[in-house]
């Protein structure tokens, strides 16, 4: 990457950088006013027929001509839009990050008991996660984001950061109130995301399993949520005095012992 520009958080940003011509067919620039009056609909025209392009035959594999072939517009008018494949795929990463987000603004400030809200939080993030869609973006990710970076820290922005954000939000508070142990919420929701989601996830994309939520994944969803709350609730004071009187019963049982 020859650019040298920054994201806001120091890390090199995927839109920032000058990409290589032959990866995403950037054109010549050209200068002029931006086009005004171009119609909205023609727009997400683009972005439905570039997601099912970049999910069905690839990244690489897809070219601006084909895009443009397919909406019927020239490409002069694609790249009024969109200045790279890079900012189209960035666009199509947004889509399904909105999906996900109206996912999780839904438990955000509810108000519930943390175990029903994680068991909702778990079923709606579980149930996107094995989405055809979604698996055939994360076999793209993993497919072409090792040698295209670029893709990795799209996906990583506009996917799984903003749904660690509220996870972590979400757990952050249960804290607070002393419902949860005192660790990192970050460190927490990873492991919660990858407790709900990555058994699965990696089960449907290896082709071991059909996508789609089923009653087993239901079922195992209940218990590995119910294993998650036992592992993190923060201990009451009952079983915390419970365990100091355990704890000495053992060790005088073993002082008798040695004795």
């Amino acid at each position: 990457m020859q650019g040298k520009d920054r994201s806001e958080h120091g890390r090199p940003s995927a839109l920032c950088v000058e990409p290589d011509e032959k990866l995403v067919d950037v054109p010549a620039r050209r200068r002029g006013r931006p086009l005004k009056g171009q119609s909205e609909t023609l727009t997400q025209s683009i972005i439905d027929v570039a997601t099912d392009l970049f999910l069905t035959d690839g990244f690489r594999a897809t070219s601006m001509d084909a895009i443009a072939a397919r909406t019927g517009s020239s490409k002069r008018t694609l790249y009024a839009r969109f200045p790279s494949k890079l900012h189209l795929f960035d666009e199509v990463a947004a889509r399904f990050a909105h999906r996900r987000q109206a996912v999780f603004e839904r438990a955000e400030g509810s108000g519930e008991p943390l175990v029903h809200l994680l068991q909702k939080v778990a079923r709606d993030l579980l149930e996107d996660a094995v989405s055809i869609d979604s698996i055939a973006m994360f076999r793209l990710l993993v497919a072409e984001g090792y040698r295209l970076p670029e893709l990795k820290l799209i996906g990583h922005e506009r996917l799984f950061e903003p749904m660690i954000r509220t996870v972590s939000t979400i757990l952050a508070e249960a804290v607070q109130r002393g419902e949860v142990v005192d660790l990192d919420p970050v460190l927490i929701a990873e492991q919660f995301i990858e407790a709900v989601s990555g058994r699965e996830v990696r089960r449907i994309a290896f082709g071991y399993e059909p996508a789609g939520m089923t009653p087993e994944r239901l079922a195992r969803l209940s218990t590995v949520v119910s294993l998650f709350l036992d592992g993190i609730s923060a201990p009451r004071r009952g079983s915390l005095e419970q365990s100091g009187v355990s704890a000495g019963l053992h060790r005088e049982a073993g002082g008798r012992i040695e004795s």
